[in-house]
């Protein structure tokens, strides 16, 4: 039997059709067909590009002459010209790193640095550098085309995904920082960006059940030298999203440990919603404002990291509420971590100088006795419905309320406030508003912002398809993040502030940028693979 003839140029249309994948996967894939119908082909790669973005793999073919061609281009019956053929004429032939290497049988004085597995020094391998560097000037080289341009960054971001992988399989008391790494700020594919949020994800998830499992046992939470107890009780089937998670915080204030542990007691069985986990903690301190110290928000970020993880709580469904010393936390936490709630309560409390203008994503009701006169609570909560009535009045599509003040009552309204909880569960937190109004505090994120320096002032910020819209009012340092879902992230994206552009063109996606906003909330619902930063009206990435 004659094997038919199999020529070089039917090899490439036949490897032009093939779909894309890791450029190692698909180099060993052609060889194998070459091989297979007689014609020699070997394995080549560089560790790293001599500008740094990348490390790559391709094949080299003999067919009288040598060729090159990578494992899955589409340039049909052409050898001797892919997307990398530019990119590899300055390779550096005595650098370890930045020269190009194939595969020899021969037992030569070189190894294969392969990136995938360090360690490995048994791959023979020739310096054929000098192959790529007497490659065509550019200006006889025809240019990359759109496809080999766009195939060049689907590699790239493969590859980003399977050093990612690697990074991941490393215990974390030996993994470098990971923004160092090269990898993490490869730009990355729309699907490779949600891979590596799952990966990231999933390895966020890992770690929290190994170091948390302890203080979800006893019940705990521990920072520095403070501690907060917390009891919970879970009602209801869980929905397919997940739990819901309401957080209630209970009065007392300013009074001798047993009167607030009292409370504390109390507020655990106040209130039964029809689904989620109901949690009331105790208050880290006995002060009278237990509720919005500091060290509260922090405790609060670590409580609701850990029940997404351990009671599958829905991050787009948790509730504040709080009754008299309670309810003085809920006037300050409802704005102040407005971006982490879907609904908030406050009962019988009183606001001291906090503002409801954060709250214009964040549904926010208010239950008070009309003879509550203590701390003038009664007329402040009247005060605070208006004022949210005149802000809903200014912007229609925010400031979601309701005050209900309870005719006959003092401080205690019987079991009236339990239709807040209702009420609140009628609303989900949208993680990604168009919208935000931002008055800043002591939080450096909110939503889709973020600051390295609170300025106190008001940010408002406006998301309208390709372009973000802020009025900054003299902040002049501010980060925008984005995702796929906010915005179509492979067109350009425009920045605008006060008449001016502050931004316009293209963003890159990065392993860097998500793990650092999931680091920074446990949130799944909230990581951004682009970052924006605008510092002294000097936007970059």
């Amino acid at each position: 039997m004659t094997r038919p003839r199999v020529t070089l140029a039917t090899i490439l249309v036949i490897l032009s059709s093939m779909p894309l994948a890791a450029c190692t996967a698909l180099s060993v894939l052609l060889i194998d067909v070459c091989q297979a119908v007689g014609v020699p082909a070997r394995f080549a790669d560089t560790p790293l590009w001599a500008n740094k973005s990348g490390n790559h793999s391709w094949v080299e073919i003999w067919d009288g002459p040598s060729h090159y061609t990578g494992g899955g281009e589409q340039t049909g019956d052409t050898p001797d010209r892919a997307w990398f053929t530019n990119r590899a004429a300055p390779a550096q032939p005595d650098h370890r790193l930045h020269a190009i290497y194939a595969t020899s049988y021969k037992h030569t004085h070189l190894t294969l640095p392969l990136v995938w597995d360090r360690h490995n020094d048994y791959v023979y391998a020739a310096n054929v550098t000098d192959h790529y560097t007497k490659a065509p000037a550019k200006s006889k080289a025809k240019p990359p085309s759109r496809q080999d341009l766009a195939h060049g960054h689907v590699e790239a971001s493969l590859h980003a995904i399977d050093q990612l992988k690697t990074y991941l399989l490393t215990p974390r008391s030996n993994r470098p920082p990971l923004a160092q790494q090269r990898f993490a700020c490869v730009a990355l594919t729309r699907p490779d960006a949600e891979k590596a949020s799952q990966l990231l994800w999933q390895d966020h998830v890992r770690f929290t059940k190994k170091t948390r499992a302890e203080e979800m046992q006893s019940k705990k939470l521990t920072i520095g030298k403070l501690h907060m107890p917390f009891a919970y009780t879970i009602f209801g089937d869980k929905p397919k999203n997940g739990r819901s998670l309401y957080i209630s915080l209970h009065g007392g204030g300013g009074a001798p440990k047993k009167v607030n542990d009292g409370q504390w007691n109390n507020q655990k069985k106040l209130y039964r919603p029809t689904e989620g986990v109901y949690l009331a903690p105790r208050a880290p301190n006995d002060a009278w404002n237990m509720w919005h110290q500091g060290h509260v928000d922090a405790m609060f970020d670590r409580l609701i990291e850990n029940l997404i993880v351990f009671e599958h709580v829905n991050p787009n469904r948790v509730y504040l509420m709080g009754y008299s010393a309670g309810g003085d936390g809920v006037y300050r936490l409802g704005p102040r971590m407005a971006d982490r709630w879907a609904a908030a309560s406050m009962m019988a409390g009183h606001p001291g100088n906090a503002s409801p203008v954060s709250l214009y994503n964040t549904p926010f009701t208010i239950h008070v006795g009309e003879k509550d006169a203590a701390y003038n609570r009664n007329n402040i909560a009247r005060q605070w419905g208006q004022k949210l009535d005149q802000l809903q009045k200014e912007n229609p599509s925010g400031y979601v309320h309701w005050t209900q003040i309870y005719k006959g009552k003092g401080h205690w309204i019987d079991h009236g406030a339990a239709a807040a909880l209702p009420w609140m569960a009628k609303y989900t937190r949208n993680p990604l508003p168009n919208h935000i109004v931002w008055q800043q505090n002591q939080h450096k994120r909110f939503y889709w912002l973020a600051t390295s320096k609170l300025h106190g002032t008001l940010v408002r910020a406006t998301l309208n398809g390709q372009t973000i819209d802020l009025q900054l009012r003299g902040q002049n340092d501010i980060s925008i993040r984005v995702n796929d879902r906010m915005m179509n992230l492979d067109k350009e994206i425009r920045v605008t502030s006060n008449g001016k552009e502050l931004f316009s063109g293209p963003v890159k996606r990065s392993i860097a940028t998500l793990a650092q906003t999931l680091a920074e909330r446990g949130d799944p619902q909230s990581i951004f693979s682009v970052e924006i930063c605008i510092k002294s009206e000097t936007p970059h990435q």
